[in-house]
């Protein structure tokens, strides 16, 4: 029976916990327990006090001062039959406040005399002077000034009288503390002595302790200088492996270049030559032979066609090679050229903005051509687009070229997936320390972005 009195003290202290933490809920909920347990052990006393703290949570969550009333009366109930005056004195101050709440007036002051009859008997200032001031504020609610002011002063009063006796209260347990602190004190002095000779034990420990650390500590940092040492050497020779690779490159991009300007040159000077002279044989036999045999006539003017046909696609092969503008005229006229001449047979419309500036490093020029160059065949051979954008102009001291068109776009932008001709314009951009970029444009085609540091032709 004794323990579960004590479960449900403790039902009914945790409801107070969490009452103070104004989580009304689970506060309702320990002391329904507690007061369960109380009933059916037949604890009166701790059914009247769950009773009372019932009502406490119901008076102050506001909204149900009539289920709080019921609570405080089933207190008092019991505590008037268990003749509890310190029971009485609470619920007689409970009704009393809750009534004053309620504007219950003169039901308010009923109580609150109750609860100051039997307060000034048991002689606890604290409930008095909560009484007083109940009854202070009830006065004035009824307009009684004169009973108000009375009873405020006697709450005044009574709050003085606990100060002071909590003012004696406290030099006592002054006294008490000083008495205390100096025994604390005096083992404090005596644990000191006792830990002066553990602390020369334990110095020798500790420095061996440093000792042992700063070894450690040394040991790490050679271990990570070290490995420092080595992801720069790695970095330094990821740098110049990449350096030599753009060396290897423009030089094959050199040679290229200087070889296409040979074959071009072979081909407009040698070939192109000994093509004009067989021609020039050929309507020589033509003129005789016809007048002999009439019916040659048609193979002749058929292989005379031929050979005019070669001859203009050698001259084609030539300028693809080495293009005279390029050689001859600026870089603008040779880029305007190149758009003009490629997409002049196909159905594609163009727009080209040409802003390039004239005094740029002849290998850019020669590398931004080629790109282009490359990029419109691309577009002609699988893009199947109606128009081509394509802008080139300079930001600071960059070369920007953006070359855009309305076709299928590409399916996936990875480059190892890219054909040579993607891998090759990649490579020239990259031996000129520039960058380039191939995606999909916003609704549909394809966007190609060249970018190329500027190195300014000096004069």
């Amino acid at each position: 029976m004794n323990y579960k009195k004590g479960i449900a003290d403790c039902y009914n202290n945790i409801g107070t916990i969490y009452k103070s933490q104004s989580n009304f809920s689970k506060a309702l909920e320990y002391y329904r327990k507690s007061l369960e347990i109380n009933k059916l052990t037949g604890d009166k006393n701790g059914e009247s006090i769950n009773y009372n703290n019932i009502g406490i949570i119901y008076s102050e969550q506001g909204n149900r001062p009539e289920e709080a009333l019921e609570y405080f009366k089933k207190s008092l109930k019991i505590s008037e039959e268990l003749n509890d005056e310190q029971g009485m004195s609470v619920n007689y101050t409970n009704i009393s406040c809750l009534n004053k709440d309620m504007k219950n007036y003169r039901q308010a002051l009923e109580y609150g005399y109750k609860a100051l009859s039997i307060t000034k008997k048991l002689g606890t200032l604290d409930t008095k002077q909560l009484v007083y001031l109940d009854l202070s504020d009830i006065h004035d609610s009824l307009g009684n000034i004169k009973d108000a002011f009375k009873y405020y002063k006697l709450y005044s009063e009574t709050k003085d009288s606990i100060l002071n006796k909590e003012s004696h209260n406290k030099i006592a347990e002054m006294e008490v503390k000083y008495e205390t602190e100096k025994k604390e004190k005096e083992i404090e002095i005596q644990a000191l002595k006792i830990s002066e000779q553990n602390l020369k034990l334990d110095s020798n420990r500790m420095w061996t302790a440093i000792f042992v650390i700063c070894f450690l500590l040394i040991i790490a940092f050679g271990l990570i200088t070290f490995s420092n040492y080595r992801i720069k050497q790695q970095e330094r020779l990821k740098t110049e492996m990449l350096r030599q690779q753009k060396l290897r490159t423009n030089a094959i991009i050199t040679t290229q270049e200087e070889e296409r300007k040979r074959i071009a040159q072979d081909l407009h000077d040698s070939l192109g030559h000994k093509l004009t002279a067989v021609k020039i044989n050929f309507e020589k036999i033509k003129g005789n032979t016809v007048e002999n045999m009439p019916e040659m006539k048609t193979i002749f003017e058929q292989t005379s066609n031929i050979l005019d046909e070669t001859h203009k696609e050698l001259r084609s092969i030539s300028h693809q090679m080495m293009p005279k503008a390029l050689q001859e005229k600026e870089l603008a006229y040779a880029i305007s050229e190149l758009v003009e001449q490629t997409l002049a047979n196909s159905d594609i419309k163009y727009k080209l903005t040409n802003n390039i500036p004239n005094d740029i490093s002849e290998n850019i020029g020669i590398g931004l051509y080629r790109v282009l160059q490359e990029l419109l065949n691309n577009t002609l051979k699988h893009a199947k687009a109606s128009v081509i954008a394509v802008q080139i102009f300079k930001n600071k001291d960059v070369l920007i070229m953006i070359v855009e068109d309305d076709g299928i776009g590409i399916k996936k932008n990875d480059t190892k997936e890219w054909g040579i001709g993607l891998k090759n314009i990649a490579g020239r951009v990259n031996a000129l320390n520039g960058i380039f970029l191939i995606e999909t444009g916003p609704v549909k085609g394809t966007v190609a972005t060249v970018r190329i540091p500027i190195i300014i032709q000096k004069t």
